[in-house]
């Protein structure tokens, strides 16, 4: 069973929460209890410890493990936000994907990859990982992604693929809001 980006940091903060005894949680441990490997539950303690700076803290410790402190009582709000933050979790490599090629197509500048790792609570890695898919997507509107050094990524094309793509992108988005809506 594989766990989103977002389930298995939950899952890996609940585990650190529900030990209060100031006990160390191997890697090993929150490993299996996440479904990943170990560097991966690393990435993500990193990932945690940004995110949730100077009000919590994972400790880590070689070859004994994990702790968490937690600095202020803001942490309870900040890990609501951040793993309900909307309906809208983009928890896939599509969702994600579609998310970013909207960014895209409605930014006027071009749009760095910090910033979409941070509005979609991912590491720079995955969205680099996404970003093939979203030039797979583009080439079917005959349209390019671009880098620009120091400025970020953009989409060159001619004004009637942009609008198709446009198009499709906003019918994919009432397809995703489908399909969280109840009937």
């Amino acid at each position: 069973m594989k766990l989103s980006f977002l389930q298995r940091q939950e899952k890996i903060l609940d585990a650190l929460l529900e030990n209060n005894e100031g006990q160390y949680i191997t890697s090993s441990y929150l490993a299996n209890l996440c479904y990943a490997s170990t560097k991966t539950i690393r990435n993500d303690i990193a990932l945690l410890n940004d995110n949730f700076k100077n009000i919590a803290v994972i400790h880590t410790q070689k070859g004994k493990g994990y702790y968490l402190t937690i600095i202020s009582d803001s942490f309870y709000d900040k890990k609501e936000h951040y793993f309900h933050h909307d309906d809208n979790v983009y928890d896939n490599t599509i969702k994600r994907s579609y998310y970013m090629i909207e960014k895209l197509l409605m930014s006027e500048h071009a749009v760095k990859i910090d910033d979409l790792a941070e509005e979609l609570h991912i590491d720079r890695t995955t969205v680099s990982r996404d970003l093939k898919y979203v030039r797979d997507f583009l080439n079917k509107f005959h349209l390019e992604l671009k880098h620009k050094p120091g400025l970020g990524n953009y989409i060159d094309g001619d004004e009637i693929h942009l609008r198709t793509c446009i198009l499709e992108i906003l019918n994919m988005d009432e397809y995703f809001t489908s399909l969280t809506t109840p009937c």
